[in-house]
């Protein structure tokens, strides 16, 4: 599945939001916290923050408290937005091979 995640980078650049939405499309069945998020998508901790605000907001990345302190974050899989986000890249990493 890593091909599949330089296309999305491919199609819209390398910023922070594109790295966050490779890792969470990628691990789309795992939870995180905040730091390991922030790792896996090479950006800094307050970059995860700013650029996930929205996404949370809208209820497409669910924002667990943990403690108080830990956020576990993972894409929310019944929001129909994530449903297409990973049927898109799924749907580009096919075309792309054709």
């Amino acid at each position: 599945m890593a091909t599949e995640m330089g296309r999305l980078k491919e199609l819209f650049g390398d910023t922070p939001q594109v790295r966050l939405l490779e890792v969470l499309i990628e691990q789309k069945d795992t939870t995180m916290h905040l730091s390991m998020l922030a790792r896996r998508a090479n950006v800094s901790v307050s970059s995860v923050e700013r650029c996930l605000l929205p996404l949370i907001k809208a209820g497409i990345v669910s924002d667990i408290r943990f403690f108080r302190r830990r956020r576990i974050l993972h894409l929310n899989p019944k929001h129909p937005v994530s449903q297409l986000l990973v049927n898109f890249v799924q749907e580009i990493e096919s075309d792309w091979d054709s």
